[in-house]
């Protein structure tokens, strides 16, 4: 393999990678640790110490404010969500209801209005065919012919 060699790949140590000396990678550590502790070894000063306390300060405000207006924003969401469920959606149900209802007595007055109306064309209809049967029995077929 012709990347063994590398560090990215995570098979840099020594018990799982023979093809690494162990003395080699303990220089290489070795050679870490001094480099990370003279990051420390510059002076801080008084005022690079209050400007890391300023930010943490301001970074701790912002998460404080983040917190709030996450906690204002979720009693919020589940006010509305409550109002939707327990007043919203049982008004609608009932104004269906309601409309329903309405619908069901329109269509009772409907058929009793027909009803009535058709009682006053059956007499109506019944003299017409009276009518018509006279008519057909006053015919007289040698005055026709």
């Amino acid at each position: 393999m012709q990347y063994e060699h590398c560090s990215c790949l995570g098979n840099d140590n020594p018990y799982t990678n023979p093809a690494i000396p162990l003395r080699q990678w303990e220089n290489a550590n070795a050679n870490i640790i001094p480099e990370t502790n003279s990051l420390l070894a510059f002076p801080i000063n008084r005022r690079d110490t209050v400007k890391a306390r300023q930010q943490a300060q301001l970074r701790q405000q912002m998460a404080e404010d983040s917190k709030a207006e996450y906690s204002s924003m979720l009693q919020k969401f589940n006010h509305e969500q409550h109002e939707h469920y327990h007043t919203h959606i049982p008004n609608i149900f009932q104004k269906i209801q309601e409309m329903e209802e309405k619908r069901i007595v329109r269509v009772g007055e409907s058929m009793k209005s027909f009803a009535e109306v058709d009682r006053q064309v059956v007499p109506i209809i019944g003299k017409c065919l009276d009518e018509i049967t006279r008519a057909a029995e006053s015919i007289n077929q040698k005055a026709v012919s």
